[in-house]
């Protein structure tokens, strides 16, 4: 009987959003494959909302681990994921989002860990940061990667971008490994009335709801929005829905939910307006749905839109309101559309090529 891989899978903290949804389909995935373990978890900030905790492997939580820079909390999380690693000894740490990326690479290092992961859940250095901050996010990164044995990316200008800002330090260290989405028994259903455009996104400054909602005010009614996601923007945006008449009684804000399929399935258009994007898996589920989707040309948008599934347009206010009005005309994919959606991003993939990852293996893309 061969012998079961044991991973260490650290993530910074279990919020909504697409890297705990990545996360949950490996924990669930991997074990069929022969690879089991545990998951390390951080907490969520104040004003952030759990995401759906995974299933199948333990679960241990150091609350240390956070997302904020906090020097002196920051050396006890690291010392708690090492105490983690020379009691579980894995043959893989595999570390996911920027806290635990770097303090889950040094643990490994310093803990001798054969095989050390990084996945990158967003472009790290361009979107979220000013001028300084992108600089020492860079500089950490140089650090960091030279702790790594792999480096995950999820799109091809994603390792563009690593590749352009570390050179050296990460060749022959990328992989690509495309995301993956699951929207279980879902099936696509026809549009409903009055036509809905569906924002999922974080209420934050890099998400920049507020052109969503310029977009909505420039076309006419009976069009509605959808908002599904929280955040401290939303007292702001409330306000000016509540203030414009040509916003007034067409917004909804759901707040964050979990999972979101059945508004994204009513929906006849799913639109992002961000300033930058990893590799949004609500795009992805939009087009298994048969939803065409709308987005800004950021980030791995562009990688996960297939042919036929939506708009990738320049982020001006006037570009994202022409694509959204055309993809109200025409508000259901082709089935072969949504057909090609299901079998590019299968999880099963997923699961399959960070198990080569781990088996130090090539990556079939």
């Amino acid at each position: 009987m061969a012998r079961r891989t044991k991973v260490m899978r650290i993530v910074t903290r279990l919020n909504v959003g697409g890297p705990t949804r990545h996360v949950a389909m490996l924990t669930a995935d991997l074990p069929e494959r022969g690879i089991d373990g545990v998951l390390v978890t951080g907490v969520t900030e104040p004003g952030e909302s759990d995401g759906e905790a995974p299933s199948g492997n333990a679960v241990v939580t150091v609350p240390t681990l956070r997302r904020g820079i906090h020097p002196w909390r920051d050396v006890r999380a690291f010392f708690a994921l090492r105490r983690l690693m020379r009691s579980e000894r894995p043959d893989v740490v595999h570390t996911h989002q920027g806290k635990a990326g770097f303090l889950g690479r040094l643990a490994a290092w310093t803990s001798r860990v054969p095989r050390v992961v990084h996945t990158y859940h967003g472009f790290t250095f361009s979107g979220h940061f000013g001028a300084i901050g992108t600089a020492l996010s860079v500089l950490a990164e140089w650090i960091a990667v030279g702790w790594a044995t792999d480096l995950v990316c999820q799109d091809p200008r994603q390792a563009a971008e690593l590749s352009r800002r570390l050179g050296r330090r990460v060749a022959g260290k990328i992989r690509i490994v495309p995301p993956a989405a699951d929207v279980g028994s879902h099936a696509v259903t026809p549009p409903s009335f009055p036509p809905r455009i569906v924002l999922p996104a974080r209420l934050v400054h890099v998400k920049y709801p507020e052109r969503a909602l310029d977009v909505l005010a420039a076309l006419p009614g009976p069009v509605v929005m959808d908002v599904l996601g929280d955040g401290p923007l939303r007292p702001s945006l409330e306000r000016r829905v509540a203030s414009d008449p040509r916003l007034r009684g067409r917004v909804t804000f759901h707040g964050n939910v979990v999972p979101p399929f059945d508004i994204l399935a009513a929906a006849s258009v799913v639109l992002l307006t961000s300033r930058s994007e990893g590799t949004p898996l609500s795009l992805i589920e939009a087009q298994m749905l048969g939803v065409p989707v709308v987005a800004p040309d950021v980030g791995g948008v562009a990688g996960v839109v297939v042919p036929g599934g939506g708009r990738v347009v320049d982020a001006s206010t006037v570009a994202l309101t022409e694509a959204v009005a055309d993809s109200l005309v025409r508000p259901r994919l082709p089935e072969e559309v949504v057909r090609a959606a299901r079998e590019r991003f299968d999880r099963r993939r997923l699961a399959d090529r960070i198990a080569a990852v781990y088996a130090g293996a090539e990556v079939d893309v």
